[in-house]
């Protein structure tokens, strides 16, 4: 089992970059960050995905959905309340 900084139970890997991606991570790290910093932007970036599929889901889930005499009265007393209380 291999320790990085934070990382218990981290594997080392050698992976191919391209230059203008190395430059960046060069400017944005300090010596011995690169590892964290690649695995924050991997996990920023699969949870932007993760939401982004949830959207998507949620939008043709709504869409799809007809509001019903019940729906209505139920968002009509809601918003009179909301009214009131202000």
């Amino acid at each position: 089992m291999v320790c990085i900084g934070d990382f218990m139970g981290a594997t080392r890997m050698n992976i191919t970059l391209p230059e203008d991606v190395v430059k960046i991570l060069k400017k944005k790290t300090k010596l011995g960050e690169k590892s964290s910093y690649i695995a924050d932007a991997i996990r920023s970036y699969s949870k932007k995905e993760s939401q982004e599929v949830l959207i998507k889901k949620l939008i043709s889930e709504y869409s799809s959905y007809e509001v019903t005499q019940e729906d209505e009265a139920w968002l009509n007393a809601d918003l009179g309340e909301l009214s009131e209380n202000e």
